[in-house]
């Protein structure tokens, strides 16, 4: 492959980020043991696959410093319905929409995209297929994925963007001007159908592969497909001539591509929604070989035990010093240390899961199966025990000694980051944020297929996730106090009510209701409760549903305008 650009010059632009992140990656423990190399004289690189497999590993760097990253998670998940930030200015100009384009975390998430995509761009420009034999197609096609990933969330969040396939000098001068939405789009399609074609059938742990590519596809079909459908696109339309944009061909697609992965892929549901988020089986569900994730961006554990998983002080109590407890489905108590609380649920939304209640006996496994309701309500969230310092017992929220307090956010944790280790006994495990989950092929699947004019199929995708939620006991639509599905609208609600019940807290809720064109629901809404931290949602704009350019990459390049809606 010619080299597109001057690899020895640009090494010495990206050794701290390539050096970094090999502490941080995920499963890839044969890649980790490589042998880290001096980067400003490596003036041969990509010589030995050593070098190749140290280089594809520097790829996952920019999920994790990026996406990773609690600034990332808590915006887009404070922005939605499903959970608030703490009292921190910067945290709350996000709940209420009052950030900008000097807004430093408005550009560290562009800066790191970025650099993320030129890490992939360097695996994509300089790998040797003489060095890599039979792999090369495989290392090539796992480097777009990531990239179509990294392009995909610049698109959703910034609107069109600088489509960079070099390795730039600074993230920030990019080689403007902006692209095309749609552009891009057919850029990040092509990434992906490169790696539908050469990634592996299955893959280790932490990788993509062919049905994961494939899954990520549908995904984007599916954005584009509700944004033409609820011209979302404000400030473009689909061009004349070329592509096809239109909503039908690509929920078309979606449908297909869901499709193949569920007849082919051999990924099925965990028979039980918690245990997706226990580290024992963190591939597959014990016991049943079930593989339900796809793709996920992982955090080790490290550090004092005592201090809990570094990840679970970013989901975890609102006081900053006092311990907290972990209460499990079934009543156990886990010590899971202390922290901050930069992403917090909201207990506003916690009660619209069927059988939420301020009474404890609703709350945990108490009562018979078939009659708990929707069992996500404590296993996606922990109700949270409290450490009475002064006789050291326990105190269990909801209880008459710590009575529930729809104001009070420190009675809950997202217990899908709560970093329990493998004994279950511990803090002292792994964390993850999914990035694509099966169960995310059957509700795209469902809402293709209800666009389409195919209710059943729609209504069966459904009723898959809802019965595991509802432990086998969903029935039939309409049911009594859900939405009612006898209409394509009104199926159309339920499926995203249904998103955002299953995937809270996963950075998908703000993304949702940005494609629907549905952030205006939002509106009025508190988002800090409590007497002296309470803000409520402003009226939305048209500007509400992307974010501004940042102020430094429009300074460094004068190639590329901002947005109109924020100009």
């Amino acid at each position: 492959m010619k080299k597109l650009f001057n690899i020895k010059y640009k090494l010495k632009l990206y050794t701290i980020t390539l050096i970094g992140c090999l502490m941080l990656v995920t499963s890839c423990n044969d890649m980790l043991n490589e042998q880290v190399i001096d980067f400003y004289n490596a003036d041969n690189y990509f010589n030995t696959v050593g070098q190749s497999n140290t280089a594809i590993t520097a790829i996952y760097a920019g999920l994790q410093n990026n996406i990773g990253r609690s600034a990332f998670l808590s915006s887009f998940t404070t922005m939605s319905d499903e959970a608030r930030g703490n009292s921190w200015a910067n945290t709350n100009v996000f709940h209420t929409f009052q950030f900008d384009s000097y807004n430093p975390t408005v550009a560290a998430i562009y800066k790191d995209l970025y650099s993320g995509i030129g890490n992939c761009n360097f695996v994509i420009s300089g790998l040797k297929k003489e060095v890599m034999g039979n792999q090369y197609e495989a290392y090539i096609a796992e480097a777009k994925f990531v990239r179509a990933y990294y392009y995909l969330n610049l698109v959703r969040i910034y609107g069109p963007v600088v489509i960079v396939k070099t390795l730039p000098n600074n993230p920030f001068v990019t080689e403007g001007p902006r692209d095309s939405v749609f552009h891009v789009i057919d850029f990040i399609l092509e990434d992906l159908t490169y790696a539908c074609a050469n990634l592996p059938k299955s893959s280790i742990y932490g990788h993509p592969d062919k049905w994961t590519a494939m899954a990520m596809k549908a995904r984007v079909h599916l954005w584009l497909a509700s944004c033409v459908d609820n011209k979302v696109l404000y400030y473009e339309n689909p061009p004349v001539g070329g592509n096809d944009y239109t909503p039908a061909t690509h929920y078309g697609l979606v449908k297909q591509l869901c499709q193949t992965v569920k007849d082919s892929s051999g990924y099925a549901l965990y028979n039980d929604y918690e245990k997706l988020w226990l580290i024992d089986s963190k591939q597959a569900e014990s016991g049943t070989g079930k593989r339900e994730h796809m793709f996920a961006i992982n955090f080790n554990y490290s550090g004092n035990p005592n201090e809990g998983n570094p990840w679970t002080g970013q989901c975890m109590i609102w006081n900053s010093l006092r311990p907290a407890w972990k209460v499990t489905s079934d009543g156990a108590k886990i010590l899971l240390g202390t922290g901050y609380s930069v992403l917090i649920p909201q207990p506003t939304f916690w009660l619209k899961y069927e059988g939420a209640s301020k009474t404890a006996s609703t709350n945990y496994k108490t009562q018979a199966i078939g009659s708990r309701g929707d069992t996500r309500r404590f296993k996606g969230y922990a109700i949270e025990a409290i450490l009475n310092v002064i006789n050291g017992t326990v105190i269990v929220a909801g209880t008459s000694s710590a009575p529930f307090d729809t104001d009070n956010s420190s009675m809950f944790i997202f217990s899908k980051y709560a970093g329990q280790g493998t004994s279950g006994t511990s803090v002292n495990g792994d964390a993850q944020i999914p990035v694509m989950r099966y169960a995310d092929v059957l509700l795209m699947l469902a809402e293709a297929s209800n666009w389409l004019g195919d209710p059943n199929t729609a209504k069966d995708n459904l009723n898959l996730v809802r019965s595991r939620a509802y432990e086998g006991t969903s029935g039939t639509f309409p049911r009594l106090g859900y939405l009612e599905v006898d209409s394509k609208a009104g199926l159309a609600d339920a499926i995203m009510e249904e998103r955002s019940k299953e995937f809270v807290a996963e950075l998908s809720c703000w993304f949702d209701l940005v494609r629907t064109k549905s952030i205006k629901k939002l509106e009025g809404y508190p988002t800090i409760s409590g007497p002296a931290n309470y803000y409520v949602v402003p009226t939305l704009t048209d500007k509400n549903y992307f974010f501004p350019i940042p102020a430094n990459a429009l300074l460094s390049n004068p190639k590329i305008e901002q947005s109109d809606v924020w100009k």
